[in-house]
């Protein structure tokens, strides 16, 4: 019997489940080039060496003490802040 740990392909359910990635945006990934896979007859396989991939290239978390700080709302208009990106606005 194969466990989870022994299985070197993942069906797209299992990809998802796995890494929370609902059916429609794993087939958006391949289709984008962003994960590859294999078929066999009618069914759809990723290499588990190519989620781990994929995993890897996933940029990493960066904390609050490295993002722009986000103004609160002008609560004498009621108005909220402008959406700060961290990048210059463009003309």
């Amino acid at each position: 019997m194969t466990t989870s740990q022994d299985k070197k392909l993942l069906t797209i359910p299992e990809f998802g489940e796995r890494y929370g990635r609902s059916r429609a945006k794993v087939y958006l990934m391949l289709r984008d080039g962003e994960l590859t896979a294999v078929k066999c007859g009618r069914s759809t396989f990723i290499h588990m060496e190519e989620a781990e991939r994929w995993l890897q290239s996933l940029p990493k978390y960066q904390s609050k003490a490295g993002r722009p700080k986000v103004e609160k709302s002008d609560t004498s208009t009621g108005e909220p802040a402008p959406f700060v990106t961290g990048q210059a606005e463009e003309d």
